[in-house]
């Protein structure tokens, strides 16, 4: 049986209205990994093979939970997130849907940006929909094939979709499954008989002392 670590990056910065502005770790989300870290050496996980995205959060994540066991960390576009900021603007120009002003609001907007992607409304998207889709089941046919002990920083959208493409979800589902991820926690999905299942969903045990338990984000 292979099972496949996925972290999801530390706490970025909240206060971002772009891509580019986004992708950086805030002092809290660097402490995060750390404590990740701490965690899996204290517990002694070894890890055959060790991924990450190639956005600076899901790298520096990846580099300071120091797992890799002197192993080179493969970076794959492939788990890279949605590009969500960019989606909501051209949601906003082509179709005036404005960006949510609350979590609630977001829910019905990731569900509305989702519904126009799927159907290729949205013009210049910075990649279709049929195209996420596929990378996500690329990059997990990689994973299942490199180790029994797998560990792949990345993203919640990514995190999501491949529990939607376990579970047999609804894009709805998909994205409360989203909306609850948080900042490196870990879910462990694993490979057997022939077929990806759900071990493990967003669990912090790095995050469960009374001492962190106000360290937990989701943004």
């Amino acid at each position: 049986m292979v099972r496949i670590f996925l972290v999801r990056h530390g706490q970025a910065n909240s206060e971002a209205k772009d891509e580019i502005s986004y992708d950086k770790l805030s002092s809290l989300g660097k402490i995060q990994a750390g404590w990740l870290g701490q965690y899996f050496e204290k517990n002694q996980f070894n890890f055959d093979a060790c991924f990450s995205g190639t956005l600076f959060r899901q790298r520096d994540t990846a580099n300071l939970l120091e797992t890799h066991n002197n192993n080179e960390i493969i970076r794959d576009s492939r788990l890279n997130e949605i590009q969500y900021y960019t989606l909501s603007t051209l949601v906003e120009q082509q179709f005036g849907k404005q960006p949510p002003k609350s979590g609630q609001d977001f829910e019905k907007h990731f569900e509305f940006i989702m519904s126009k992607w799927k159907a290729n409304e949205i013009e210049n998207s910075p990649e279709s929909y049929v195209d996420f889709a596929d990378r996500v089941s690329e990059v997990f046919d990689i994973l299942k094939d490199s180790g029994d002990s797998i560990l792949a920083v990345t993203s919640g959208g990514i995190i999501a979709k491949a529990l939607q493409n376990c579970l047999g979800l609804s894009d709805k589902m998909m994205i409360k499954f989203l909306l609850a991820s948080m900042n490196t926690g870990i879910t462990i999905i694993n490979y057997s008989n022939g077929q990806f299942n759900v071990e493990q969903v967003n669990a912090l045990p790095h995050l469960d002392h009374l001492s962190r338990i106000k360290s937990r984000t989701y943004f």
